[in-house]
């Protein structure tokens, strides 16, 4: 027999018992659906979580200053003057493989506007220096970034995010024009490319991206505005490693000589990406863990039942078996005649299965708004996983009838 011939006997054999092969078809379907779920969460979730993590960047180490009530900050600023320029000399000069080192101060704005226009909405501003452009790893898409010297000058000269761009000079050129914080006028001399974000928050810290900001060198933002008394200088460090030593362990050197600079007092947080993204994956294996078991069982379910319901086809058609075999074919014609019965269940169970999981992880995403991304590989995996499971319960049932004696199988009734 040609395989089309073998294709069309085991159609043939699967549509006379439409229910039965539906049935044994259950367990495939339900396993390979949520391996595709499982594919397209765990992707998903993963694509997320990398692009939190170029957001916060996976060399980075961000030092942020803690907030709190006012008698607590009185009682603390008695030992510690919280984060300092004093705490970046300081780092700068014990911190090994250290590439880049910015401190930032948000600005406190109560009026802002641009020239010629009345009082606007106050955006969010921030002081840095100009190593915060390859920390926070930021492209100009006009203009230019401000430079150290401006920074040492406080220079009245400012960067707009994307969308603040957008927000302030709409389609207009903004390069060049004036904005007014508070008391201070600022020339705008450069503006950012747009970053994406989907993700609000990543392992219980915030993110955000600059689209909305207004950057000023960190000299402009201390020397031009004024600050609350107990307020600590910088309300930021943002660290970049060289890549020869981990973000955790330079996290620990620099909770060190901050403990020590400021005498015991914890006036400060400790972010290090690349922790936070061994915490995810942590957290993303065990969910693959559970939900790979459940498919696991649902396909070992199928697989039992492709089993069963092979051995009864061949019980049924052992009189086939025995004529055709009397008539000239060999053992291994038997034996691919059952293989591809049951491999064609589990592809046609497969197929079904990699539809529904498609649907499942849409209607994951409408519940959970998570993020599911469904590739070719997947679904090739997903197909492949029906396939090897209908093979292997597949094979002793082939076996069997192909080993069946021409003489006993003419005589079975």
């Amino acid at each position: 027999m040609t395989l089309l011939e073998s294709l069309r006997l085991g159609l043939e054999s699967l549509w006379r018992h439409k229910l039965r092969s539906l049935l044994t078809m259950l367990g495939v379907i339900s396993g390979v659906a949520a391996v595709m779920a499982m594919l397209a969460i765990g992707t998903g979730a993963e694509r997320e979580a990398l692009q939190a993590i170029e957001v916060l960047g996976v060399h980075n180490i961000l030092v942020k200053a803690r907030s709190f009530a006012e008698e607590e900050l009185m009682e603390f600023r008695q030992k510690s003057r919280g984060l300092s320029r004093r705490d970046v000399e300081v780092l700068r000069a014990v911190l090994p493989h250290l590439r880049h080192l910015s401190p930032g101060k948000r600005v406190t704005v109560r009026l802002f506007n641009v020239e010629g226009a009345g009082p606007l909405s106050p955006p969010r501003v921030l002081g840095a220096s100009a190593s915060y452009q390859a920390v926070a790893n930021l492209s100009v898409r006009q203009g230019r970034f401000f430079t150290e010297r401006e920074d040492v000058q406080a220079a009245p000269v400012c960067i707009l995010g994307a969308m603040a761009k957008r927000r302030f000079f709409g389609a207009g050129e903004a390069v060049g024009q004036w904005l007014r914080i508070n008391e201070v006028w600022l020339k705008v001399i450069g503006v950012l490319e747009p970053k994406t974000l989907k993700l609000r928050e990543f392992q219980g810290v915030p993110l955000e991206t600059v689209n909305e900001d207004i950057l000023l060198p960190l000299g402009t933002a201390l020397k031009r505005f004024t600050f609350a008394p107990l307020e600590s200088e910088l309300d930021a460090l943002f660290l970049m490693t060289d890549g020869k030593i981990s973000s955790a362990e330079m996290a620990r050197i620099v909770d060190r000589v901050l403990r020590r600079e400021h005498h015991g007092v914890e006036d400060y947080t400790l972010i290090v990406p690349e922790t936070l993204l061994e915490q995810h994956r942590r957290t993303q294996r065990l969910f693959t863990i559970v939900l790979g078991s459940i498919a696991g069982i649902s396909l070992l379910v199928g697989g039992i039942g492709i089993m069963n319901i092979m051995l009864a086809t061949v019980w049924e058609r052992t009189p086939e078996i025995g004529l055709r075999r009397a008539v000239g074919a060999r053992r291994r014609d038997i034996l691919w005649q059952f293989l591809l019965e049951a491999m064609m269940i589990g592809v046609i169970g497969g197929v079904i299965g990699v539809v529904l999981g498609f649907g499942l992880a849409e209607s994951v995403v409408r519940v959970t708004h998570l993020r599911v991304v469904v590739t070719y590989e997947s679904m090739l995996f997903a197909l492949g996983v029906a396939l090897f499971t209908a093979l292997l319960f597949g094979l002793y049932p082939a076996q069997r009838a192909a080993r069946l004696d021409p003489v006993v199988a003419l005589q079975y009734e």
